[in-house]
């Protein structure tokens, strides 16, 4: 039942792309009309209406960076829009950046997603100093299973650029 309702899903998520990709008008309710009810129906449930705190949306979708990825693709759809049919600003030659400035704004989004989860596993919500932590991806090494010399060898690697810490290798266990 569960395989019947993804592919229910996906066949309508398909159809509804190919309406709004299609079509101008089709374009204007999967890109316009249909988001703008949305974002009334997410201020209203962040407001108590719909179920309020117990409703599923605010309790999977409640944090800044769903609604930035959707806004954003939602954004980009509009310009596309824009664009293909000549409305606008997509008449103008130097709106032809627009695909560009959405992709970039989108890999911006979920990079700043990445390091505030980092920083979350952490415990900390600000940039690690050089001095007192180094982030490194738990399935390379664990900081029990490192010598205090390997540590410091290890902490010799990191490069400082801005409040980012980079780290030039660190698969130890490799050597």
């Amino acid at each position: 039942m569960q395989l019947l309702g993804w592919i229910l899903v996906f066949a309508g998520l398909i159809l509804f792309n190919e309406i709004g990709r299609r079509t101008k008008i089709g374009g204007m309710i999967v890109f316009v009309i249909i988001p703008v009810i949305l974002t009334v129906y997410f201020i209203a449930i962040q407001a108590g209406a719909f179920g309020g705190l117990s409703n599923p949306t605010r309790a999977y979708m409640n944090g800044w960076f769903h609604y930035f990825k959707l806004y954003a693709a939602d954004i980009g759809c509009v310009g596309f829009m824009m664009i293909k049919y000549k409305w606008g600003l997509g008449k103008k030659e130097w709106f032809k950046w627009w695909p560009w400035f959405i992709v970039s704004a989108n890999i911006m989004i979920a990079n700043v997603s990445d390091l505030e989860s980092a920083f979350a596993a952490r415990g900390s919500s600000i940039a690690p100093s050089r001095q007192d932590a180094i982030l490194i991806p738990t399935m390379y090494l664990k900081e029990q299973e490192i010598s205090k010399k390997q540590w410091q060898e290890l902490r010799d690697k990191v490069i400082t650029a801005s409040q980012f810490i980079l780290i030039e290798d660190c698969n130890m266990g490799q050597k």
